[in-house]
């Protein structure tokens, strides 16, 4: 009996050397489920809370069991951060951040969504924007205001772009100005935030905008979008973290340092999980930009590369002299007065400021050479006729001028001066023919 036992385990021990890797137990039903390929028409099961017991957590007591379909991930509890910053701050022993306070491991859904994407220059932790790429592709008003914002950025994005290349920034960063401003122009905040990167006032003037109540250049195409440009690169230069570089652009460079000094923090994801260090708003800023920026990597993954961008704007400058009225550009260049001013959104008033001198105006490129002709004779005659009565949409290159109010057509077009008659000294006496010679009258 004894030998026969002896026999039985030798031959255990030998079948446990020839196969190494033993099959894993078997799951239970729960975890039988789980675990199980999903269906290629359903997205992958989504983990339970923790804490709940559920069948993913005993799932991950067997690998086997979750993988290939299933990822083992390590969920870490960080300490939340005193609800009082500024007391926290004054005390003279202040608590390292530890971010291992607690620690569970559990199985969760592959990323399949995430398999052949192209990824930003930036770099983007896919695992945590998954909510706000199913918002912007997905939901009816993100997806409605992503196609939007898309479509009107075609209108300026060559010179955004532009801006963010010559400064030596990632081409990503332009889905900033999407989270911004939506691309428009004449955006502007609760807080006073003004153009397509929002700037406030003492931000601007901090980069050189000029900011008045005629002329603001927080509206202007170029200068906004170069002044974003520097000041991006800057916050880049004292933080070396994109994440952390968009959120300083918008909570404030000093607001996040103090953050970072109170917690601990060296990177965003951190800092975004200490209960009170960054406000709610923030987060959601940075997590929405960096979605943003891999929809427009991958706009035909995404469904959105049917839309359509709108033409865009080309201009020439123009100098012109202060208090000309944008009616008069409008008569010179032959364009209309609505046009002039979409193209030069930084000038409040119906005119070139006074107290800014002369001034390069944007003027569309095929009437340069119409106005750079005509605004001097119309500025030297001081004409003020038809320009005058006609409305902002009135198109001096296409539509026919109207009969003026109370008189005949003709009436009206005799109101455009007739350029006068220019008399030039020939520069030689050679330069005319001769006086014919006089006949003599025949005698009788």
């Amino acid at each position: 009996m004894r030998s026969f036992h002896t026999v039985v385990l030798a031959a255990l021990s030998l079948g446990a050397l020839v196969l190494p890797h033993r099959a894993p137990p078997r799951a239970t039903s729960a975890d039988d489920a789980l675990c199980q390929a999903p269906p290629a028409h359903k997205s992958p099961p989504r983990p339970a809370p923790m804490g709940t017991g559920s069948p993913l957590e005993s799932c991950a007591l067997s690998s086997e069991l979750c993988l290939p379909f299933l990822e083992r991930t390590t969920i870490a509890t960080p300490k939340p951060l005193h609800k009082n910053p500024k007391n926290l701050a004054s005390r003279a022993r202040l608590t390292p951040y530890s971010p291992a306070v607690s620690e569970k491991t559990l199985c969760v859904p592959q990323q399949t969504w995430t398999i052949g994407l192209r990824k930003p220059d930036i770099a983007v932790d896919l695992s945590r924007l998954e909510p706000w790429v199913r918002y912007f592709t997905e939901s009816e008003t993100g997806r409605a205001m992503t196609a939007k914002w898309i479509k009107r950025s075609g209108r300026h994005h060559h010179a955004v772009v532009g801006a963010l290349v010559a400064n030596g920034l990632p081409r990503d960063l332009e889905a900033l100005v999407f989270v911004e401003s939506g691309y428009s122009e004449t955006a502007k905040s609760h807080a006073g935030a003004v153009g397509l990167f929002q700037f406030m006032d003492k931000t601007g003037r901090d980069y050189d905008l000029t900011i008045t109540s005629e002329y603001d250049q927080r509206k202007s195409i170029e200068a906004a979008s170069d002044a974003g440009a520097r000041h991006l690169s800057d916050l880049y230069t004292k933080f070396g973290n994109w994440e952390l570089v968009l959120a300083a652009y918008n909570l404030g460079a000093k607001t996040v340092l103090k953050r970072m000094t109170e917690t601990g923090a060296m990177d965003f994801w951190s800092l975004a999980a200490i209960e009170g260090a960054l406000p709610k708003e923030t987060v959601q800023y940075v997590s929405q930009i960096l979605t943003l920026m891999l929809i427009l990597r991958n706009p035909d993954r995404f469904g959105f590369d049917h839309v359509e961008k709108e033409a865009p704007v080309m201009f020439t400058d123009l100098s012109v002299p202060p208090g000309t009225a944008f009616a008069t550009l409008a008569r010179a260049a032959g364009t209309s007065v609505r046009k002039i001013r979409e193209l030069n959104p930084e000038i409040a008033g119906p005119h070139v400021p006074l107290r800014l001198g002369w001034l390069a105006v944007h003027l569309p490129a095929k009437g340069w050479a119409r106005a750079r002709t005509m605004l001097p004779y119309l500025l030297d005659t001081g004409s003020t006729g038809p320009e005058s009565q006609v409305g902002d949409d009135f198109d001096w290159g296409r539509d026919t001028l109207p009969a003026l109010e109370g008189k005949r057509p003709s009436e009206s077009l005799a109101l455009i001066p007739k350029p006068k008659p220019v008399y030039r000294r020939p520069t030689s006496l050679f330069a005319l023919p001769p006086p014919a010679p006089k006949q003599k009258s025949p005698q009788h």
